[in-house]
């Protein structure tokens, strides 16, 4: 649970602070993105693996019918933020760090909705699966 929601927080800055602002960088637009890139997977990637994780051991340890399908649904979600980070995000990230767009900069926020709006979920979902145990 603490996975996820250490990811709700980060989504929802980057969604709602930090991409917002990224077209008022203007010098050093590409280094500061290659640098943003390299510094957030320490962080994102370690969380983000572990999350895949422990959302498998939740399916595997559920002790209930409702359980094991909450903890089915986590995980389907948790596959659809995997997939929208690779064929959205990661793309976005990987032309914005050759140069800057406004198309580019749109398609990232606006396709990173699909996890903002998915990771608040899973966080929700988590919470009311601790309350069933």
């Amino acid at each position: 649970m603490a996975l996820t929601w250490v990811m709700v927080g980060i989504i929802w800055f980057n969604q709602m602070i930090h991409y917002p602002l990224y077209h008022k960088i203007k010098d050093g637009f590409t280094s500061y993105e290659r640098s943003y890139l390299r510094r957030t997977i320490w962080l994102m990637g370690p969380v983000m693996i572990l999350e895949v994780l422990t959302a498998l051991l939740l399916i595997g340890l559920a002790s209930t019918p409702l359980l094991i399908k909450l903890a089915t649904v986590n995980f389907v979600a948790l596959t659809i933020i995997w997939i929208s980070t690779c064929i959205f995000q990661v793309q976005q990230h990987q032309k914005l760090s050759v140069h800057y767009s406004k198309k580019i900069h749109h398609m990232l926020l606006s396709t990173n909705w699909i996890r903002t709006i998915l990771w608040t979920a899973r966080g929700f979902l988590v919470l009311y699966m601790v309350t069933l145990l």
